[in-house]
């Protein structure tokens, strides 16, 4: 896979900018630099490419973080839609199991309404399953293995805390 980063030097990097289409003004370059990596660490593009690597790895876990809670909002959403008439069905039964006055409907009638219960009562099972999740993607972004990974070099998990509650304020 051919790398997303192109290394020059000062002379191509000024014929570069020579020949770009600027479509406004640019008066001042800014060059920042952090204190990791020193001069010392510093292995021209692999350092570059690794960098890139650390935040797509990040910003790919927060990505995944916000899919999966949005998914269970709407799973949870969708069961609870399915729970809301369901009571509802279950009085209706029991209405026409007092008001029927044949007795060979009778087992058919308290077979539905302990089917509807029992539906109700896994539906209901399910909703607290799906919201209480806190495993996998599900997880506080501190506990994600990838998450994990990263924060070795860097010392442990006070390095991303900040991260933590900026992908809160971005949910």
């Amino acid at each position: 896979m051919p790398s997303r980063f192109v290394q020059l030097t000062l002379e191509a990097f000024s014929d570069l900018l020579e020949r770009f289409d600027f479509t406004r003004t640019i008066d001042a370059i800014h060059m920042h630099h952090t204190w990791r990596p020193t001069q010392d660490d510093y292995h021209e593009l692999a350092t570059i490419e690794g960098m890139w690597r650390v935040i797509a790895t990040i910003a790919s876990v927060i990505t995944l973080q916000r899919a999966a809670r949005r998914t269970q909002t709407h799973s949870v959403r969708r069961l609870e839609k399915r729970l809301e008439n369901m009571p509802q069905q279950l009085a209706q039964t029991r209405l026409s199991s007092a008001s029927s006055a044949s007795v060979s409907r009778a087992p058919t009638v308290a077979a539905r309404r302990v089917a509807l219960a029992e539906q109700i009562r896994r539906l209901s099972a399910h909703v607290r399953e799906v919201r209480e999740l806190a495993d996998g993607a599900f997880a506080p972004i501190l506990r994600l293995a990838p998450v994990r990974a990263l924060l070795v070099p860097f010392g442990g998990a006070g390095s991303l805390a900040v991260l933590e509650y900026l992908a809160m304020w971005w949910q």
